[in-house]
């Protein structure tokens, strides 16, 4: 198993994790709809959100999964973050080095296929993963990897407003103990005007006043003014408004903050020596500004410039926090609209008064379930208990459901219960070591709605993916109106539109052309029409803007009130949904969707889907393009081929032209290297005849037996000459023998013709072995007869060579004209296909020149023999010709860099360097008009580049090059 690696950037992506405060908190359903969403999109058991910590992958939501964190050692996820800008895919964990022994893979939940999305924040880190396993191998397809990307997004988007929303808690946190600090004195208020927080200042100069008690036990508003009211306004207000306490030892002048909708911040100063009046207090206090600001005042006399200047100095602090905490506000509510169901949970939980004790010291009722009777009734109570006309302890027991069970067994529980139309949470708390009953009230209907109207926004945002998915998967064989039929029923299916047609622009762009027009009613296509942009110039001007027309009333619309008479009106259409089908960047045509009779809003759900739809309808469009375009490459294709078969074939044909004229060039060299072994063959047969008949069949008639047999003694002591010596230098041996013979005083009648006998033996001197013949009383029949033997076995072996030339001349013919008759791709001996070419053109090499093969006889080489060999020859035959068969060729090779360097050098004249660059041009040529067809070089190249080779030439005064660099394989189909 393979350890994920740790991030460059891993202490800052740990403190990114950090900063979310998402580690080990609660279950969120926000989060476990995308899991699943995720799970039915990529149509996988298991989906997971992952955050990676330090040590552990954590499971922030799952689909399929136990688990709730793992070690990070063996966490596909931990790979996944790696690579924030990728995709981990892992199609089989079980064949793959990092994971196949993995715990996780080879034990529950047996992961097999693995997806992760990244989880990449805006400052670029890598917090976790959304990832879809399972248990078998997988694989998904393009719109299901995009649908988990976007899915990711969401879950980012998810991740910010929960970072907002604690940097909201913080801010509003700090901006309490601002004014804790700040304020002489404040109070938080509910909206029974209960004392929910105090300032220290109160609790250090007014004594009495605690938390959990009515505003009014304390403090009256003056009689000029009934703050009541204000408070009952729910607004926000600066202007001084005066209260005192009921001692009336202290008078405060004071603003009212809204902290939200159930409580309210009253900051107040003491008021010394002076009295305050308001400007315009006879103004009803709906005719105040709705609006943060400092209020102007009227003074008598000696107005308490200090109590002033803090009113000011605190009112300002206020408002510069009260405008930080509007700023991360108004940043929330812009967040995705996904995510706000979360915000307004939150939101309902601060202000909820019903909830658990732990969380809310104020229960809606007590109840002592043993005395039966009512302990406490709150006001929200009592409100609340008219509409259900509660008065009783049975009553209370009856209307909310209350069971003697639940009673007897003192279980805290929580359910709900409709009453008419609005659906309300109980909850049920016990009170330890007392006898009271505790119920909390809440009126959850407004929750219930949100949850419904989310879960059908979700349906339908699954049913629209299913739907596309269904359409980017039709089948390549339908025709491009197929397509569109499919297309037109179910877009009508999920945007409810009454009609739905495709229009695509004429290549001005100053017409539309309408495919066909669906009609819901009927589930029938239609021909389609056409609109022009004369007609039509604001229609035309939206579309070329690429502009979405979501025209909810058509007839008023901007970009369709033209259609009002000719179209609209006809028709009782009321509303339209166009969207541009873009096809590269560039808008070819618009999907029309109507709507009759009835108005339609268009939500940016619908919007979204309807571009989904013009996404498809351009792949559609680009598929069926795609299909005529093959069609007509396809044709083009075949009449390329037609025309490259004449052109091998007028290739093959110039080639073997030029080959044939090779060889009308060479053919009396040829002609001449055959006919004389044949007249050396003719000769020594001849020969043969001649020793036989008149000399051998003539020594048998008065040779004795034994003689024949000590003439083929001496016969087997003859010596193979191992060069051939000249006339004259052939003439002194014989002399020198001669000389032996007579110092010797052999009896001889005839030395000279002894001394040639010897010779033809081989020897050159007289040796003991031969002293025995030489005095032998028949030595002169001896010598001749083995001497005829000898001629017969010479002329035997003039024969084989005569026969080995001209065989070899014939090979080399045979190579040249069609060594490979099938012209396919071999390999072969390089050396020898280059010396059958020096063989055919030894005529014209042996009077001047040499050939030097260099070319080790091991080297194979991989290509067409008899193509190469028209090179080998062309190349030579042009050295021999420019030099007047006077030069030195020298061949050589070289392995460099995976290819054949094979240099032809000569000594020949040097080629002009301005005619270097023309002279494998066809018909180019550097010889005496009517002596070249300026084609030789040009088909060397062309043969070199069908070999997937190079050919260049370099020349000096000294030495001119001819290089080649071949390949060491090419195709075994040569074409």
């Amino acid at each position: 198993m393979q350890k994920p690696g740790i991030p460059n950037n891993e202490k800052e992506r740990l403190e990114a994790v950090n900063s979310y405060q998402i580690l080990d908190t609660l279950d969120d359903q926000a989060y476990n709809d995308i899991t699943l969403l995720a799970s039915e999109i990529c149509q996988t058991p298991i989906s997971v959100i992952s955050i990676i910590d330090e040590n552990r992958q954590w499971f922030k939501s799952k689909v399929g999964l136990e688990a709730k964190e793992t070690s990070r050692d063996v966490a596909f996820c931990a790979h996944a973050i790696n690579k924030a800008d990728e995709i981990l895919i892992v199609r089989d964990a079980r064949l793959d080095e990092r994971f196949h022994d993995n715990p996780l893979v080879t034990g529950n939940p047996n992961i097999v296929f693995y997806a992760g999305v990244p989880l990449v924040d805006e400052d670029g880190f890598a917090l976790g993963t959304l990832c879809a396993i399972d248990t078998k191998p997988n694989q998904l397809n393009e719109q299901q990897l995009r649908a988990l990307k976007i899915l990711a997004k969401n879950v980012i988007d998810l991740l910010n407003v929960r970072k907002k929303n604690v940097a909201l808690i913080e801010s509003e946190k700090r901006l309490l103990e601002s004014i804790n600090f700040n304020c002489p004195y404040f109070l938080l208020l509910n909206a029974e005007n209960e004392i929910l927080e105090l300032g220290d200042n109160y609790n250090k100069s007014i004594n009495g006043i605690t938390k959990n008690k009515p505003f009014s036990d304390f403090f009256i508003w003056e009689s000029h003014f009934n703050g009541g009211d204000l408070l009952s306004e729910k607004q926000t207000y600066s202007k001084l408004l005066f209260f005192n306490s009921l001692d009336g030892q202290q008078k405060f002048k004071c603003s009212v903050k809204k902290h939200n909708n159930n409580s309210y911040f009253i900051f107040a100063n003491a008021v010394i020596n002076s009295k305050f009046l308001i400007a315009n207090y006879h103004l009803k206090i709906t005719d105040f500004p709705k609006q943060d600001y400092i209020a102007e005042f009227l003074f008598l006399q000696q107005a308490a410039t200090r109590g002033l200047e803090d009113s000011k100095q605190l009112t300002k602090n206020l408002t510069e926090k009260n405008k930080e905490l509007e700023i991360s506000k108004n940043a929330l509510i812009n967040s995705n609209s996904i995510l706000e169901h979360q915000v307004n949970e939150r939101t309902k939980k601060i202000k909820n008064l019903a909830l658990f004790p732990e969380q809310n010291p104020n229960p809606v009722l007590e109840l002592d379930y043993e005395k039966k009777e009512i302990v406490y009734l709150n006001p929200v109570a009592k409100r609340k208990t008219e509409t259900y006309h509660i008065s009783t302890y049975d009553e209370i027991i009856k209307s909310f459901n209350l069971s003697n069970e639940v009673i007897t067994k003192k279980e805290n529980k929580k359910y709900e219960f409709q009453f008419k139309d609005e659906i309300y949470e109980v909850s049920v708390y016990f009170l330890e070591n007392t006898p009271t009953l505790r119920l909390y009230l809440h009126n959850i209907t407004e929750i219930r709605l949100k949850e419904k109207l989310e879960k059908t926004k979700q349906e339908i945002f699954i049913q629209q993916q299913k739907t596309l998915l269904d359409l980017r998967n039709l089948s390549q064989e339908l025709t491009f109106d197929e397509k569109l039929e499919i297309i037109y029923r179910k877009t009508s299916t999920i945007l409810k539109c009454d009609r739905c047609s495709i229009w695509l622009f004429n290549d001005e762009k100053n017409a539309i052309d309408a495919k066909s027009i669906y009609i819901k009613q009927t589930d029938s296509v239609v021909d389609g029409m056409t609109l022009y942009a004369k007609d039509f110039p604001n229609y035309f001007l939206a579309l070329n803007k690429d502009q979405v027309i979501a025209a909810v009333d058509a007839e008023t619309h901007k970009a369709t009130a033209e259609f009002t008479i000719p179209y609209l009106q006809p028709l009782n259409i009321v509303s339209m949904l166009d969207i541009p089908i873009i096809k590269s960047n560039n808008s070819i045509g618009v999907i029309c969707n109507e709507y009759i009779e009835t108005k339609h809003e268009f939500t940016e759900d619908d919007i979204a889907f309807a571009q989904s739809i013009s996404d498809v309808i351009s792949l559609a469009y680009e598929t069926e393009q795609l299909q005529l375009s093959k069609l007509e490459l396809k044709e083009k294709n075949e009449s390329l081929q037609n025309a490259f078969n004449e052109l091998v074939n007028l290739q093959t044909d110039l080639i073997n032209q030029e080959k044939l004229a090779t060889l009308g060039l060479l053919i009396a060299g040829i002609a001449h290297e055959v006919n004389t072994p044949l007249g050396a063959i003719k000769a020594s047969n001849d020969n043969i005849k001649h020793t036989i008949i008149n000399n051998l069949i003539r020594s048998f008639q008065i040779i004795h037996a034994e003689d024949i047999k000590k003439s083929i003694d001496l016969f087997l002591f003859y010596k193979k000459p191992t060069k051939i010596l000249s006339t004259r230098e052939e003439r002194e041996i014989v002399k020198s023998i001669e000389t032996d013979l007579i110092k010797g005083n052999y009896k001889l009648s005839n030395t000279l013709l002894f001394a040639r006998k010897i010779y033809e033996l081989g020897y050159s001197t007289i040796e003991p072995e031969l002293e025995e013949y030489i005095n032998h009383s028949n030595s002169t029949l001896l010598f001749s007869f083995t001497s005829n033997l000898i001629k017969v076995l010479r002329s035997i072996d003039t024969i084989d060579i005569a026969v080995d030339k001209a065989s070899k001349v014939v090979k080399a013919l045979n190579n040249f004209s069609h060594g490979n008759i099938n012209n396919e791709i071999t390999n072969f001996q390089l050396h020898e296909s280059i010396d059958s070419v020096i063989t055919i053109l030894w005529n014209k090499i042996k009077y001047g020149s040499t050939v030097i093969n260099d070319i080790d006889e091991s080297i194979l080489i991989n290509g067409n023999q008899e193509e190469l060999s028209q090179v080998w020859t062309n190349i030579i035959n042009n050295a021999l010709q420019a030099s007047g068969n006077k030069c030195i060729i020298k061949i050589s090779y070289a392995h460099i860099n995976n290819q054949h360097e094979i240099t032809f050098a000569n000594n020949g004249p040097e080629i002009p360097e301005e005619a270097i660059p023309k002279i494998f041009d066809a018909f180019y040529s550097t010889k005496k008009r009517g002596e070249g067809t300026g084609l030789g070089l040009n088909i060397v190249k062309k043969i070199i580049e069908k070999h997937n080779g190079i050919i260049y030439c370099t020349s000096n005064a000294n030495e001119t090059k001819f290089i080649l660099n071949l390949p060491n394989i090419i195709s075994k189909t040569h074409e």
